[in-house]
């Protein structure tokens, strides 16, 4: 498979920066293979695409606030994304503003102490005994938000 088959042109002022107030006005794009043909639809007409037998699959996934700041002891800022739990302790993630050093980083996520590991591709974060990601995110996390969305 060759990914330049994915690529496209998408004007700038066509990404949406915030969530369409009413979610089922949402912009849908429907492709009629057997037409060769697009058309641009709102998702409330969804309904109307489907013919007997269709299966609609719905992902109902959550979106985690995962990205951490954090800041060094020199007071230099660590931004920490949280991808995966390794164990109630670890986690595997993504980091930037910290070098690939030897040892462990210590880092602070508000007054909680982390230690960063560097790996390939993704580094570890372990948290301190007795805290909780799930709390840490809760208190301290943001939304992972793509860098072409800027709020």
């Amino acid at each position: 498979m060759r990914i330049e088959g994915f690529d496209y042109f998408l004007p700038k002022e066509l990404i949406a920066q915030a969530p369409v107030g009413e979610r089922s006005s949402s912009r849908l794009l429907a492709l009629d293979r057997s037409a060769r043909t697009m058309d641009h639809r709102l998702f409330k007409e969804i309904d109307s695409l489907f013919l007997e037998n269709d299966l609609l699959v719905i992902n109902d996934t959550k979106v985690i606030p995962a990205r951490l700041r954090a800041r060094k002891e020199t007071g230099g800022g660590v931004d920490i994304l949280l991808v995966e739990e390794i164990d109630r302790r670890q986690w595997s993630c993504l980091v930037t503003g910290v070098r690939n050093g030897s040892g462990g980083t210590r880092a602070y996520v508000g007054e909680h102490a982390v230690v960063l590991k560097a790996g390939v591709p993704f580094w570890t974060i372990e948290l301190p005994a007795g805290v909780d990601a799930a709390r840490l995110m809760a208190d301290y996390g943001n939304m992972p938000l793509p860098p072409y969305i800027k709020r």
